[in-house]
C-alpha cells in the first residue's frame, strides 16, 4: 500500500471513531439512551408534584396567616372594648365609694339629730311631770304661737 491509502484508511478511521463517539454508547437496543429519558421524565414528574404540593402548602399557610391575622384583630377590638369597660368600672367603684361614704355621714347625722331629738323629747316629758323648765330651752326665742281655735289671723 501506498502512502496515500494508509493516510486514506486512518482519515477514515478518525471519522468514524469521532462519530461513533459523537452518537454516545452503542447498545443492541438503544435502550440507555430511552432509560436515562425515563428516568428523567420520572424525576421530572415528582418534581412537578413536589412543586404543586407546596404551593398548596403555601396558599393554605397563607390562607391560615390571613384568618390568624383576622382573629387577631377582633381580638385587640375585644381587648380595647374590655379596657373601656375597667374603666368604666373602675369609675363606677368610685363613684360608689364616694356615695357609701355621704350615706353614712348622712346616717350619721340622721342618727345624732334622731338621739338630740329623743334626749329633748325626754327633757320636756320630765319637765312636764316636774314642772321644772328645761334649762337649754328657757333661752329659746320662737314665735309666738297662735291659739288652737284662732284660725290664724
Amino acid at each position: 500500500m501506498t502512502r496515500y491509502h494508509k493516510a486514506l484508511g486512518m482519515f477514515l478511521v478518525t471519522v468514524f471513531g469521532l462519530w461513533g463517539c459523537a452518537r454516545g454508547p452503542v447498545s443492541g437496543t438503544g435502550t440507555a439512551g430511552n432509560d436515562k429519558t425515563k428516568t428523567l421524565e420520572t424525576k421530572l414528574a415528582r418534581a412537578e408534584d413536589d412543586l404543586r404540593t407546596t404551593a398548596n402548602s403555601r396558599d393554605e399557610a397563607r390562607r391560615k396567616i390571613q384568618e390568624a391575622e383576622e382573629t387577631m384583630t377582633l381580638l385587640h377590638q375585644e381587648i380595647d372594648r374590655l379596657h373601656l369597660v375597667a374603666r368604666e368600672r373602675d369609675e363606677l367603684k368610685g363613684d360608689l365609694k364616694s356615695r357609701t361614704v355621704e350615706r353614712d355621714q348622712i346616717q350619721a347625722q340622721y342618727d345624732t339629730f334622731r338621739r338630740t331629738i329623743k334626749d329633748l323629747l325626754g327633757q320636756a316629758e320630765t319637765s312636764l311631770k316636774t314642772g321644772k323648765p328645761i334649762a337649754g330651752l328657757a333661752s329659746f326665742q320662737g314665735p309666738p304661737i297662735a291659739p288652737a281655735g284662732d284660725g290664724g289671723n
